[in-house]
């Protein structure tokens, strides 16, 4: 799979710098790259107003210290609304934990060339899609999770209380859930309560 078939989402990259001739420098390596660059300082509101209302965008970050990067691209990238590339000047080092959890998806070190520039965009986006699905998927499982838990658990006080079977007993939730139009979760929440309350009366 090539780079550019990972991250064709790509449309608008913002280059921030605190430099003018580095801005201007990776403008230039951007030039024939197909996508729609734009260049700000390296300041948090010069970031937001550059990223503005794009449907995709890539920041690559020119900082003058893996200390400033460190710094910046969680500022720069809160919310993690696009994915950081971080150019570095000559032979800087970043350890890679403490690049992911700045929102740091690509490092390369001056000068970098603009196929290599080009591509780790397109990588970065890719990768940062990826991770972004996985921990939606994560939250929505987690979400699942507590729902046949909380589920299971109402089921279980009806049987109880009620000596009904398991499928008696979902069934009345669900109908509770549907004339109520609300979720199963609330329902289930709400029968736990109620039952906790009773057995605290009795």
């Amino acid at each position: 799979m090539s780079s550019h078939s990972i991250g064709a989402a790509v449309r608008r990259v913002v280059v921030c710098a605190g430099e003018r001739h580095v801005r201007v420098g990776l403008r230039r390596a951007l030039a024939h790259s197909g996508l729609d660059v734009y260049a700000c300082g390296a300041s948090r509101i010069e970031y937001a107003r550059a990223l503005g209302s794009a449907g995709s965008a890539v920041v690559v970050l020119a900082p003058g210290s893996v200390t400033e990067a460190l710094s910046s691209a969680p500022l720069l990238h809160q919310g993690r609304a696009a994915p950081v590339v971080l150019v570095l000047p000559g032979q800087s080092r970043i350890d890679a934990a403490e690049a992911a959890r700045a929102g740091i998806y690509g490092v390369l070190t001056e000068p970098a060339p603009a196929e290599a520039l080009v591509a780790s965009i397109h990588i970065a986006f890719g990768v940062w899609r990826r991770s972004s699905d996985l921990a939606a998927r994560a939250v929505n499982l987690n979400s699942e999770w507590r729902t046949l838990k909380t589920v299971g658990r109402a089921v279980g006080v009806l049987m109880d209380s009620y000596g009904l079977a398991y499928a008696d007993a979902l069934a009345r939730l669900e109908h509770l859930s549907a004339r109520q139009n609300t979720t199963l979760y609330r329902v289930a929440e709400a029968v736990i309560l109620a039952h906790g309350v009773t057995a605290l009366a009795a």
